[in-house]
């Protein structure tokens, strides 16, 4: 009797001991599978956001060599930086946003301009509406116009951010004389990263100090203090 109560205790540790064993493994199974999930998360997302940096360079490249050519080439553009009459001004400009108007068409990589060259008037601007939002044309057009008339000439060298409501755009001014033409970039890492990746990206924008976009989590996780001590920045 005592051999069976002996062989039974056996038994159960046996199967104590197998189960809690068992147990283990699969915790530790089901933690290298959150592991590697994980990882390959972080990798599809990395992916996707060294892709759309890729892209985004890409575009705002020929959006500073299309400013550069207009710039540099266009007898419109010329003739609105000296000195003209209402009608001539408006004349040049006038056609000058046709040439634009025709790139517009012809090239999805170029998102839209705002031309000013009377500071009396607002802007005439033409933007993709697929790429920015119509609602956001007239004040981006209003944001320019006090940028305008914060200083005498517009000298910007370098693509700089522009945030209306949720959304965050690039600006890049090219200016002379009297006439200053800025191209407009849309910035949507959010949704690119998203869709690269296949899961919902959360996405924190810091440019110059300020943070663009993702405020609660670049407060929650401290990012501002990390990307002020980080000297690291890319112009384009």
């Amino acid at each position: 009797m005592r051999k069976i109560k002996y062989l039974n205790r056996t038994i159960m540790w046996i199967i104590l001991v197998g189960y809690t064993a068992l147990l283990f493994l699969l915790l530790c199974t089901d933690f290298y599978l959150m592991m590697e999930q994980n990882r390959a998360n972080r990798s599809r997302e990395a992916g996707a956001l060294s892709d759309y940096v890729q892209t985004l360079s890409e575009e705002i490249e020929k959006n500073r060599l299309l400013l550069y050519d207009i710039h540099r080439e266009n007898e419109n553009y010329r003739a609105l930086s000296g000195s003209l009459s209402d009608v001539e001004k408006y004349s040049n400009a006038y056609e000058l946003c046709q040439t634009l108007e025709s790139q517009l068409l012809i090239d999805s990589d170029f998102q839209g301009f705002y031309l000013f060259y009377d500071e009396d008037t607002m802007p005439m601007y033409r933007l993709n509406t697929e790429r920015i939002l119509p609602d956001h044309a007239s004040k981006i057009a209003e944001i320019l116009r006090n940028i305008q008339k914060s200083q005498n000439t517009v000298k910007i060298q370098r693509w700089f951010p522009l945030k209306v409501e949720e959304s965050v755009y690039f600006a890049l001014a090219c200016t002379q004389g009297n006439v200053t033409l800025y191209g407009i970039c849309e910035i949507d890492a959010q949704t690119a990263i998203s869709e690269g990746s296949g899961r919902e990206a959360e996405i924190v924008l810091w440019s110059d100090g300020r943070c663009l976009s993702g405020e609660e989590l670049s407060d929650s996780l401290e990012i501002g203090q990390e990307a002020e001590r980080s000297r690291e920045q890319f112009f384009y």
